[in-house]
């Protein structure tokens, strides 16, 4: 029967290695390909899968490939680098280096709540910080993180991390020998099993709900959920699972008082316990019960031997102290009738018992010495930052009220650059103005003068040759010529004469003007204007000014272009006037321009003084001119 145990044992470990195998293949290949094709994202994924590979059977090796993968890792992949930031701090804990653990799950927690990641990794990182401080006797502070981690699941759905959270409360209350309410949150979290998608969160579940069942005595309902860890375990390849179900299985054993069972399963346990590291949390807490069992079996010398490999191998996942592992050694000494070795043994328990009293209680002086001292410092600290605030605020109101002053003095200054500037701009446009005035003073002197002198000098000539007697065809020459004369110099003093906006409208003045002007094929004027507008309304001065600027552009473009059509625009919308000129041909002259002839410094002082805009363009062949003059 012997014999078909470790032959059945045997196949089951061919068959295991043999999917391990295909597995690690598998990782290995997936990582060749990536270093190929030196892709990140590819290569931070496949040292993930390998170090999840090695989770469960070499912390280093994962914690080498975690280490890894988040070198490669973009951390924009958010879901990526919190599983290898979790899975590493999972390295620590597995191989007993609590305090590290503690340092990177929190950095893990806090790196979660910063990129915002999804709440079952903020759930995770909490779970695992209570899990270690639950081992390092900090209930309190695993209470804390527990209750952070319901909250955050309250309004989710995941049954995989409440389930790991429920299973991590009920251990906690179990330690603390509250078994009823360590049953009521297992029983909670054992409701979650068929939900559950994580064969590691059912297998840890199931595990502590046959260790607290067995407290309870409930002994056959513990072996059951046991024995469906072991067997999951071993389907899974999941060694650590494998042994932490036998380690409890075999407790419950020895609580039946069934020693067949308890050294077959230590048979077994054995050979699972020498594939996994030796300070490993499973391995440590089988080690400790193992040495229970063989003593309970009578088996001192084998028990003896496994509390030497103890001693010899510490760690910090022990769970036994080493005083109490004296105290065992002792009790094994005195069974085998040797009394010298179980007194030495019985000597360093109590040795070691006294120092960790003596510790402890010099751990608490020093502890009370800096508590007192660091109080001193810190109500001199407070002092100093106090003096410290009060000279901030007199230095802050200093400088507010430094702030205030040149504020006011910046506004006087401006206040008086913006009046300067405007008195200067009030003097330019009276300065503007007075030339205007003067300008159209002069032109209308002249018109005068060539209306009432030229023209009636040059018609009285006309009269005084009409009666004179040479032949007739001399004669009428020279009238016609004079005729041309007199009616070129009267087109002259009715351009320079101004019009009378009193009687006429813009609109009607530009009409006349246009009528004068000479017309041909080579030569036409095109006028738009909107009859329904309201031209009465211009003010004097702006139609004057405009009609000028009209006048004088329209005579540089027949000086200087051969344009065969020009069009003019007048629109006028609520409080604009816009006047736009058109004409073919290239330009003769640019907004930019400053212009060295008279016309153009005349058309822009008109703009300046009725507070217009004037601009000049060229587009599609055809120069545009246009003036925008506000009526407010």
């Amino acid at each position: 029967m012997k014999l078909l145990s470790v032959i059945l044992l045997c196949a089951l470990t061919l068959g295991s290695l043999s999917a391990q195998e295909l597995t690690l293949d598998a990782c290995r290949h997936a990582l060749k390909n990536a270093l190929r094709l030196n892709h990140r994202d590819s290569l931070a994924s496949a040292y993930c899968h390998l170090g999840e590979y090695y989770a469960y059977r070499n912390s280093d090796s994962a914690r080498y490939y975690f280490e890894k993968g988040l070198s490669h890792v973009r951390r924009s992949d958010v879901p990526l680098y919190c599983t290898l930031l979790i899975n590493t701090a999972e390295t620590y804990f597995a191989k007993g280096d609590l305090d590290e653990a503690v340092r990177c799950f929190r950095f893990a927690y806090r790196e979660v709540e910063r990129l915002q990641a999804a709440v079952e990794y903020q759930v995770t990182a909490l779970s695992s910080l209570g899990v270690i401080y639950r081992r390092q006797a900090m209930p309190d502070s695993a209470l804390v993180c527990y209750t952070q981690a319901l909250q955050a699941l309250e309004p989710v759905d995941l049954p995989d991390e409440e389930m790991f959270l429920l299973t991590n409360i009920a251990i906690l209350y179990a330690n603390m020998k509250r078994m009823e309410e360590g049953r009521y949150y297992i029983e909670k979290a054992m409701e979650l099993v068929e939900r559950c998608q994580d064969l590691d969160m059912v297998m840890y579940a199931c595990s502590t709900a046959g260790v607290i069942l067995g407290h309870l005595k409930q002994y056959d309902l513990a072996v059951t959920y046991l024995q469906q860890v072991i067997h999951r375990g071993e389907q899974e390849q999941k060694p650590r699972f494998v042994l932490k179900g036998m380690t409890y299985l075999l407790g419950i054993f020895q609580k039946m008082n069934k020693p067949h069972s308890i050294k077959d399963y230590l048979y077994r346990a054995e050979q699972v316990a020498d594939s996994l590291p030796q300070a490993s949390v499973e391995v440590q807490g089988f080690r400790e019960t193992q040495f229970q069992l063989l003593t309970y079996l009578g088996q001192y010398r084998e028990s003896l031997e496994v509390q030497q490999k103890l001693l010899q191998e510490p760690s910090e996942n022990a769970q036994v102290s080493r005083d109490e592992l004296y105290y065992r050694m002792a009790q094994n000494y005195a069974a085998l009738k040797d009394f010298s070795q179980a007194s030495e043994a019985y000597e360093k328990a109590r040795v070691l018992a006294d120092s960790l009293k003596q510790a402890t209680l010099e751990d608490q002086l020093s502890k009370w010495t800096v508590k007192y001292q660091t109080q001193e410092k810190e109500m001199e600290i407070a002092r100093l930052r106090q003096q410290q605030l009060e000279q901030q605020t007199r230095i802050l109101l200093g400088s507010m009220v430094a702030v205030i002053v040149v504020f006011v003095l910046l506004l006087v200054i401006i206040g008086g650059i913006i009046c300067r500037k405007q008195q200067k701009k009030e003097a330019e446009l009276q300065v503007v103005k007075s030339y205007i005035e003067g300008l159209e003073r002069e032109r209308s002197r002249l018109a005068k003068d060539l209306h009432d002198g030229v023209c009636n000098d040059l018609l009285g000539i006309g009269m005084q040759v009409s009666f004179l007697q040479p032949d007739e065809a001399s004669k009428q020459e020279v009238l016609q010529l004079l005729e041309r004369v007199r009616q070129e110099v009267r087109a002259i003093s009715h351009e320079l004469m101004p019009p009378q906006f009193k009687h006429l409208t813009l609109v009607q003045a530009v009409e006349a003007y246009l009528d004068r002007l000479p017309h041909s094929e080579s030569k036409k004027y095109r006028f738009m204007y909107d009859e329904n507008d309201d031209w009465n309304s211009l003010p004097e001065s702006v139609s004057y000014a405009v009609y000028r600027v009209l006048q004088e552009w329209l005579s540089n473009v027949w000086k200087h272009t051969h344009a065969p059509q020009v069009e003019i625009r007048l629109t006028l919308h609520a409080d604009l006037l816009k006047l736009l000129i058109v004409n073919e041909g290239e330009p003769f002259i640019s907004a930019s321009s400053s212009g060295k002839g008279i016309g153009l410094t005349t058309i822009q002082d008109r703009v300046k003084s009725i507070g217009g805009t004037l601009s000049l363009t060229h587009r599609d062949g055809k120069q545009i001119f246009e003036l925008s003059s506000p009526l407010s």
